[in-house]
């Protein structure tokens, strides 16, 4: 090889070592630290909320109110997204679905009782949070009525026991399994208005319940604007308020006797009604619990905190 040659080669080998470390130089050289983070890191950005879907009832409802009181105290914990339903026995089958559609929900106890007896390969799906709530079991006349107690009723009044699937409806089914003397009544199903105006007429139907916080919803209605036509009557009866087997096996009644102020309904009380109350529960799906334990427990204690102001606000 002449010395031309050489130079050349040289020179070749000089041009493609420069362009190598060129390459190499660009491939391992240091990037921004914005460039190095995760998106969104770094940029004064929060990793998303967990979202907690929990079912209600309708809006206006209590079970909803008591939802919205709910997802403000836990700004800032979770995304609580508020899910109209039908109440109880909707929330419920939502929980159990498939497909869950409820990470947690308001039910009455009573609701969950015949849930699971009905389903119980579903026990465990679901946890009792605990009772947020007494909901009162109203019995409702049309004045004609001359009954003081739901035993003094005559054979074949009939009596509005909501549509299917309501918590009213729920606890006369389970009032007529614990009693079967209450089979002898007739019941009809409608809701609202409907309801309220048939009871009031007397003519098809004579008696409404209707299981509830005290002074809301259709029974405060009836007191405000029909109270001098209707009067409640008494549920005294310890067949529905005996110690039942729970789903943990705790022998306990789902159905507690209490008394209610006549001040409470002046229009339709001349005496304290001695009634039954049913507790409205908080519960919570398993896995979601499992999942967010830390979030589960800042919602254990916002419930605490609740409590005084949920009752206050059915008192």
């Amino acid at each position: 090889m002449n010395l031309s040659s050489a130079l050349s080669l040289a020179h070749s080998l000089a041009h493609s070592l420069a362009l190598l470390f060129t390459i190499v130089s660009v491939s391992f050289a240091p990037t921004s630290h914005a460039q190095a983070q995760p998106q969104g890191i770094g940029k004064g950005k929060l990793p998303p909320l967990p979202v907690l879907r929990l079912c209600t009832g309708s809006a206006g409802n209590h079970y909803y109110h008591v939802g919205r009181l709910i997802a403000r105290s836990m700004a800032g914990v979770a995304r609580v997204e508020l899910i109209e339903t039908k109440g109880s026995w909707e929330n419920l089958g939502r929980a159990h679905a498939p497909q869950p559609q409820c990470d947690a929900l308001i039910a009455q106890e009573d609701a969950y009782a015949i849930y699971l007896d009905e389903h119980p390969n579903k026990a465990g799906v679901i946890e009792r949070v605990g009772a947020l709530y007494p909901e009162h079991v109203h019995l409702v006349c049309n004045r004609k009525v001359k009954a003081t107690s739901v035993s003094d009723l005559p054979n074949a009044t009939r009596v509005i026991i909501g549509p299917y699937g309501s918590g009213t409806y729920i606890t006369w089914t389970l009032m007529k399994r614990l009693n079967p003397a209450y089979q002898r009544l007739r019941d009809f199903e409608a809701i609202g208005d409907e309801a309220l105006l048939k009871v009031v007429d007397g003519a098809q139907v004579q008696c409404m319940l209707s299981v509830n916080a005290l002074a809301q919803g259709l029974i405060a209605r009836a007191h405000d604007e029909f109270g001098a036509r209707l009067h409640l009557i008494t549920i005294d009866d310890p067949k529905i308020s005996r110690p039942l087997r729970q789903a943990n096996g705790e022998l306990r009644p789902l159905y507690r006797p209490t008394y209610v102020h006549k001040n409470v309904y002046p229009l339709m009380l001349t005496d304290h009604l001695k009634t039954n109350t049913v507790d409205a529960v908080m519960f919570m799906q398993s896995r979601w619990r499992q999942a967010y334990p830390e979030v589960s427990e800042q919602l254990m204690k916002a419930l605490t905190t609740l409590k005084p102001s949920i009752q206050r606000s059915v008192d």
